[in-house]
């Protein structure tokens, strides 16, 4: 399994996270970006954590495999401030990314 690092935002900026919420739920990577992915082995009964806009792939070996996608997780209401900067956006307008609001705190993250 291949990770990528999802704070990257040369890799991936805040209007792509937005359009992943807003749109198809597709992360695309920039060309020449595959360099910068973490492996990680994958082999029978180990499993790996892939945290939420932290694009990733797999590469199957020789013989099948299965893999399994649990999405877990509390309703986070940064998913409704990506999608109201979508929008903003398509306005013309540059709103401020989720957390970088003096307004912002962890509490009202739940």
């Amino acid at each position: 399994m291949y990770i990528f690092d999802g704070k990257d935002r040369e890799l991936l900026s805040w209007p792509e996270i937005e359009r992943y919420w807003h749109g198809d739920g597709n992360i695309h990577l920039k060309e020449g970006f595959e360099k910068r992915a973490m492996e990680f082995p994958l082999t029978p009964g180990i499993g790996v954590h892939n945290p939420v806009h932290f694009p990733h792939w797999l590469k199957n070996g020789p013989t099948p495999s299965i893999a399994l996608s649990l999405r877990m997780g509390r309703r986070i209401r940064r998913v409704d401030v990506l999608h109201a900067n979508h929008f903003l956006r398509k306005l013309g307008l540059n709103p401020t990314p989720p957390e970088r609001s003096k307004g912002w705190t962890r509490q009202s993250a739940a």
